[in-house]
């Protein structure tokens, strides 16, 4: 078998048609896919191998680089005062007025799990994990 063989093999079983793209995949670039494509020596199992274990370690550096991703989603909270004015209360919840504060709060009494805390400039301040209590608490 040659380079040559194995790279058309990745071209008819991905959905990539140019050289920069299985170079890519693989974690080389087009100019060494050119130079493989035109090397008539047979490719050794141990060849193959290198090739595989460089893609699979180029695909998973990526994979957590990009698999978590925070967003951050500027929402404006205006305390205002509780029922008995006794204490402030953030998202207050008047169904006909304040359908998405509505919305936002119930998600965060039933959610459970990690929380960010950002600052302005979205940078993450504080982390941390709940399995008890939600969110809301």
């Amino acid at each position: 078998m040659k380079y040559s063989d194995i790279l058309e093999a990745l071209r008819k079983t991905t959905d990539l048609r140019t050289d920069s793209e299985i170079g890519a995949l693989i974690g080389v670039g087009s100019a060494r896919i050119s130079q493989l494509k035109s090397n008539s020596k047979k490719v050794s199992a141990l060849q193959v191998a290198r090739l595989v274990h460089r893609a699979v370690a180029k695909q998973r550096a990526a994979a957590l680089r990009e698999a978590i991703r925070p967003i951050v989603e500027l929402y404006p909270i205006d305390p205002t005062g509780s029922k008995q004015r006794a204490k402030w209360e953030i998202l207050p919840c008047q169904k006909e007025k304040n359908v998405r504060n509505c919305r936002i709060r119930k998600f965060l009494e039933e959610a459970k799990g990690v929380y960010f805390f950002y600052n302005s400039q979205g940078e993450i301040l504080y982390t941390g994990k709940t399995e008890k209590q939600s969110l809301w608490k």
